[in-house]
């Protein structure tokens, strides 16, 4: 028979898992599912919002002492920047921990998730703009594509016999 958990995986922490805790590669697949399915006139905004507000996340939860007020700060800095409605931001707002030890670790979790979002938001606007054009073959003796350095092609010494 086996025993607990923790005895039989090596790689378990040893701690219950919570029954009502989503297993992270789910949580993956579900933002994957939702930035690729938004529409692509949405996607460069929230993508932008995303790259906007991310930077600021992991900042306040790299921070060993942030406080709730240093994440409205940060929340009304974003109203200031123009960035969301201060209607937005409240209800952001609503959502801070107010026990201070819960409020790194949330805000960690926080900045995964917009980390993993901005991740697949940027792939869902490469996947909307389609491959790169490619460029058809040069006619002549070779049709292998040809570098030319920038500033265009080095200048060719003339031969014995030519005039330059």
């Amino acid at each position: 028979m086996a025993g607990p958990p923790s005895a039989s995986n090596p790689l378990s922490s040893g701690q219950p898992q919570s029954k009502n805790r989503e297993h992270p590669l789910m949580a993956h697949a579900k933002l994957a599912a939702f930035a690729h399915s938004m529409s692509p006139d949405q996607l460069p905004g929230k993508t932008d919002l995303t790259s906007y507000v991310t930077p600021i996340l992991g900042t306040l939860a790299s921070d060993p002492k942030v406080t709730s007020k240093d994440v409205v700060k940060a929340a009304a800095g974003a109203v200031a920047d123009g960035k969301i409605a201060a209607s937005d931001a409240v209800k952001f707002l609503s959502g801070v921990p107010e026990d201070p030890d819960q409020l790194r670790p949330w805000l960690k979790s926080l900045y995964s998730t917009n980390m993993t979002a901005l991740v697949h938001m940027k792939a869902a606007m490469l996947k909307n703009a389609g491959p790169a054009p490619v460029q058809p073959p040069v006619a002549g003796p070779s049709a292998a594509p040809q570098v030319v350095p920038p500033g265009g092609p080095a200048p060719v010494a003339p031969q014995q016999g030519q005039m330059p």
